[in-house]
């Protein structure tokens, strides 16, 4: 598999457990993408931005409307001490080592039993190998 098609299928992938809009899922495999890259230190700055518009022929309003919602999901954090400086959580940056990614998703699941309501706990867990 391409790098490229990777990071759409990765998000797509994860989109189970995120609940992104399919538009949401292209800027957040582009942002991915171009975090991959590590020439970035402001995956909210102006020149990333202006090649997620180019990339994906959006205008500027409708990003910001997208970038709201991954930014409210968590996706995508403030850098500390930095105004308008954002970075990719690392719980969605994916580690490809030596070419290969594994993803492994794990689920506490509760027998039922439980009065106080349902526990939904879950866990995402990446390894290279």
């Amino acid at each position: 598999m391409s790098k490229t098609s990777f990071y759409t299928e990765y998000i797509k992938t994860l989109n189970g457990i995120l609940r992104l809009s399919p538009r949401e899922v292209e800027v957040l495999s582009f942002l991915v993408a171009e975090d991959a890259t590590g020439q970035w230190d402001n995956i909210n700055g102006t020149a990333v931005r202006k090649r997620v518009m180019a990339g994906l022929g959006i205008n500027e309003y409708n990003l910001s409307k997208h970038l709201h919602n991954i930014k409210a999901k968590g996706l995508i954090l403030p850098v500390a001490g930095k105004p308008r400086h954002w970075v990719l959580n690392d719980y969605i940056r994916p580690n490809i080592v030596g070419g290969l990614f594994e993803l492994t998703i794990t689920f506490d699941i509760s027998d039922g039993s439980n009065t106080g309501g349902e526990d939904t706990q879950g866990s995402t867990q990446e390894t290279s190998s």
